[in-house]
């Protein structure tokens, strides 16, 4: 008989099992893509700011760039502190280098309003199309 292949065992010896784990490995490798793909980054001031609260605080969907106002009335842009004089072209460099349009400010609520009002300014003239004021969602305080 040619072309036929025998498989012989004793008597007693049971078959080797063997798991095929390599579908798995594809379905695990698909859905880690799909995380990664889907998964939105948000970058957080590197500055404490005690924010806000708000009962209609919504969380930001697309990229933005985070300018933050501290108690004190610093103002970060880009992980580092600025004048308020060079944030237009600050807030500019960073928009253009992240290729975001919005900027959100992180304003402590210790920081005078004047100054919060007065940075978001600043923001429009440095290119930013939307400016948000972030703030901690649940709360009037």
């Amino acid at each position: 008989m040619r072309g036929l292949r025998v498989l012989s065992r004793s008597a007693g010896e049971r078959p080797a099992a063997r798991i095929d784990v390599t579908n798995f490995i594809d379905i695990v490798l698909i859905l880690l893509i799909f995380l990664i793909a889907t998964s939105t980054f948000v970058t957080e001031s590197a500055v404490s700011v005690d924010r806000p609260r708000s009962d209609r605080a919504e969380d930001a969907a697309d990229s933005y760039v985070t300018v933050a106002i501290t108690g004190s009335g610093s103002v970060h842009c880009g992980g580092r502190e600025v004048s308020p004089e060079a944030l237009p072209e600050e807030v500019s460099r960073v928009l253009r280098d992240r290729g975001a349009t919005r900027v959100v400010v992180l304003s402590d609520r210790e920081a005078p309003v004047g100054l919060t009002l007065h940075v978001m300014d600043l923001c429009r003239d440095g290119g930013a199309a939307r400016v948000d004021l972030a703030a901690q969602r649940g709360g009037s305080q």
